[in-house]
């Protein structure tokens, strides 16, 4: 008897789909452009709000010397940004 030889060209290789590799989706982190608005701000004078600590109260906060910047975000919100802390942490 003779037996059949498979070239190598004929012969397919079995896909396991276990074994394919996906690729994974890259997790994309939507960080809002950031715009400069102010290089260096001096100070900010605000007003507690009525059911705060400290209600109707005004407070002037300074900057001077710490190197803060103000950002403005698409949204119209801005933020302040320090190159060091800007104060320390309290609590209420």
């Amino acid at each position: 008897m003779k037996t059949k030889v498979s070239s190598k060209k004929n012969r397919k290789k079995p896909v396991l789909k276990q074994y394919i590799k996906k690729s994974k989706p890259k997790l994309t982190t939507n960080k809002p452009k950031l715009v400069l608005i102010y290089d260096n701000i001096l100070a900010i004078e605000a007003q507690k709000g009525a059911d705060s600590s400290f209600p109707d109260e005004k407070f002037r906060h300074d900057f001077r010397g710490k190197n803060a910047a103000v950002y403005g975000l698409p949204d119209g919100s801005l933020i302040i940004k320090g190159k060091k802390r800007l104060w320390k942490n309290f609590t209420y």
